[in-house]
Formats: C-alpha cells, structure tokens, sequence
C-alpha cells in the first residue's frame, strides 16, 4: 500500500523507507541536533518542520493513540516496529513533552524497563559489537569500547573519571529513571512493563497487540558470570536511579500487568 508523505519531505525510496535527512549523521549528533531543535525552536517551527521533514516527532507516532518511550537495551526496537512500523529512536519522555505538551498529554504513555545488570551488560557488549543488524552504535563510543578487553577492565575505566563518565560515553548507558521522569523525579508515563514480565508474552496497548514471544529476558551476562558480583557493585553504584524506579514502580506494575498481557 502506498504511504503518502509530508510535502517536502527528505526521503528516497532508494534509501529505504526508514531514511531521512538525520541518519546521514552519526547517531550522537543527530541526538544532539534533535534535542537542540526541539529546547529552542518555537512550537509553530516545530510543526511547520513536522509538515515539511516529518520531525522532530514522526507522523506516525502523531497518529498512533499509544506513545511509546524508547529505552535503549530494553527490547524497544521490536516494541517500535511493531507499533509504529519502524525505528523512531530514543526519546525521553520529558523530550516529547516538550516537543508538543498536548499531544504528550493526550496520548496513553508507556515504557519497558529491565534488570539494571542484564541491561548494563548488554549495552558493554552492543557497543562493543559496533551496533545491531538493525541499529547502529556510535562508531566514536564503539571505538572505546573496543579498547577494552573485559567488562571489568571498562568498568576500572569509569570508575577512575568523574560520575558522569558512563553517561558521556553514549545514550545506551544513559539511567533508565532519565527517560520516565521528570526534573523533580516524578514518573511521566502511564505505564512501567518490566521487560521479565512481558518477554514471551502479548503487550496489549491502544490501538496494537504487541507480540513479544521472540523476546528472552536476557543479555550477555553469561559471558561474564564470573565477574557477577564486581558487575553487580558497579551497576548499584552508577544506577542508584533505576533501583529505585524499579522499587516504586514495580508493586503497582504487576497489578496492572494482567489486563496488559497475555
């Protein structure tokens, strides 16, 4: 079936569908100009860039009733296909709010968040591998990482810089808590799945069943089994932010989670 496009908009169908004029970018420059856009250019911009470059928030996520927050490392590119038909990126939800308050407002918000550990591991080693089939990492971070021959020997690293080390190096080490919550650390979205609760299972959400049955909940932390608990003390430290979301959310998520999933 034939889409129509935004008038004016920088796709080509020899590119792919999933291109625009950003991916030309490296992934943390167009991260940057996607933040910078959206702090300083006035709403009527925004729309008018909307209508001629389908951003800074795509089309299809105008039209979609659900509004999904994208964590990185969380099984959020299944999440995104499945209900917006490609990879939209990774947005906070205070980006979106900003963005446009009143589509934020009007949309039913969700986000999937995981183990701090498995998450952590998995992020070491998607860097490390240069990316996905489907995603590509930074090419600046997966040079660090490259230089390191184990999790730990990255993880004395960080240890030895300042704490904003690890989020410096890429969004994909970013918190979690940074992408649900708001400056005064209250929680902006509707609904908080864990990804060990739905992996496996069908995510009901407005207007998509999502299936999540090629999902495991888990990571590469086999690889580093034997480093467990060097890797557990790390991660309690840099992510103090995302034990506690995962403690005050995780009660009441569990009793929705029934009339969510099957």
């Amino acid at each position: 079936m034939q889409v129509s496009r935004p008038i004016g908009s920088i796709e080509y169908a020899i590119l792919g569908e999933k291109t625009n004029v950003l991916t030309f970018l490296p992934p943390e420059t167009r991260m940057f100009a996607m933040k910078w856009l959206v702090r300083v250019g006035p709403c009527p911009l925004l729309r008018v860039t909307e209508y001629c470059f389908d951003l800074p928030i795509r089309r299809v996520v105008r039209e979609s009733p659900s509004l999904f927050i994208h964590i990185p490392r969380c099984a959020g590119t299944l999440i995104n296909t499945a209900l917006y038909g490609r990879f939209i990126g990774h947005r906070t939800a205070l980006w979106y709010k900003k963005a446009d308050r009143r589509l934020f407002e009007q949309k039913y918000k969700f986000a999937v968040v995981r183990d701090p550990v498995d998450r952590f591991v998995s992020a070491f080693h998607f860097l490390r591998a240069g990316g996905t089939a489907e995603i590509e990492a930074s090419p600046r971070a997966a040079r660090l990482m490259q230089k390191f021959k184990s999790i730990v020997e990255f993880m004395d690293y960080v240890d030895a810089r300042n704490s904003q080390a690890l989020a410096r190096i890429d969004p994909v080490f970013h918190a979690q808590a940074d992408y649900v919550l708001d400056e005064h650390g209250r929680l902006m979205v509707d609904e908080v799945f864990l990804l060990g609760d739905i992996a496996g299972k069908k995510l009901s959400v407005p207007g998509r069943v999502i299936d999540l049955g090629i999902v495991a909940n888990s990571s590469d932390g086999s690889k580093a089994a034997k480093d467990a608990e060097a890797i557990g003390q790390f991660v309690k430290r840099h992510y103090a932010s995302d034990y506690e979301l995962l403690t005050s959310h995780k009660s009441s998520a569990r009793r929705r989670l029934s009339a969510s999933i099957s």
